[in-house]
């Protein structure tokens, strides 16, 4: 048989199944959706009531004598953030729509509509994640501006944030602030936000001990350290370290 025949009437294998070739895994939006923390409820913006102090300073010594004070503090204050849009173009033409959707399964390898809107729900996570770290600027993003404010936008010390004025040096709306870098011997008057720092687990014991990390967390789930492969491979080196093993048992025993 000539092989212009037999390449006419053999048809290719096909293995049908797609194979991932690209992968980025979003562990702060996937993490985000486990507590349940992406919410949509309407409303014309989003507000959150918010304790801002405490009010011991207010409690008096007295004497049988003394006069009693009558004091009053305010202590509540709601940051409020406007809803920001955004929108991912799915399209396909009618020649999809003709010979693969609605196509049988001898012609139809792959829905094209279907993976377009699983490529959809994927690129959002992705866009979200990317966002969520300011798209790796160190600027950030303006209070009431079109684009979406990340983590810069909410721990920057001198940042509008929530409608909320911040000011490091001067120490305004300081309830408004990131975690307070004064317990690392900084001086309080200055940031260290632009310095980089090794991170061993020495430093990060001091981040969330000596700080007010540790005073708002409730349980070790309220804490998340997200990092490169490189960085946690080199953390997970240090604790390794510090691991007995009995004889004979191995790291994964």
């Amino acid at each position: 048989m000539s092989t212009n025949d037999l390449n006419l009437a053999t048809r290719e294998l096909f293995i049908r199944s797609l194979v991932d070739q690209v992968f980025l895994r979003t562990p702060f939006v996937e993490e985000l959706q486990r507590r349940n923390q992406i919410t949509h409820s309407g409303g014309k913006y989003v507000e959150r009531l918010v304790d801002t102090d405490e009010i011991d300073d207010l409690m008096q010594e007295y004497t049988p004598q003394t006069a009693l004070t009558d004091e009053k503090k305010d202590t509540l204050d709601k940051p409020r953030f406007t809803w920001k849009y955004a929108q991912l173009p799915l399209r396909y033409g009618v020649e999809e729509e003709m010979e693969n959707v609605h196509a049988g399964n001898d012609a139809q390898l792959l829905n094209l509509a279907d993976h377009l809107v699983k490529k959809g729900h994927r690129a959002t996570k992705l866009w979200l994640m990317k966002k969520a770290f300011n798209t790796g600027s160190t600027t950030p993003v303006t209070d009431g501006a079109v684009g979406f404010q990340s983590l810069v936008s909410g721990l920057n010390h001198d940042n509008t944030y929530g409608t909320k004025a911040r000011s490091f040096s001067g120490g305004t709306n300081d309830w408004w602030q990131g975690a307070d870098p004064a317990g690392l011997g900084e001086v309080v008057t200055s940031s260290s936000q632009d310095t980089a720092y090794n991170f061993t687990l020495g430093n990060i014991r001091k981040w969330i001990g000596e700080t007010s990390i540790a005073h708002h967390m409730e349980g070790t789930d309220d804490l998340m350290i997200l990092c490169c492969p490189t960085l946690w491979n080199k953390l997970a080196a240090q604790m390794e370290s510090r691991l007995q093993y009995k004889e004979g048992k191995k790291q994964s025993q």
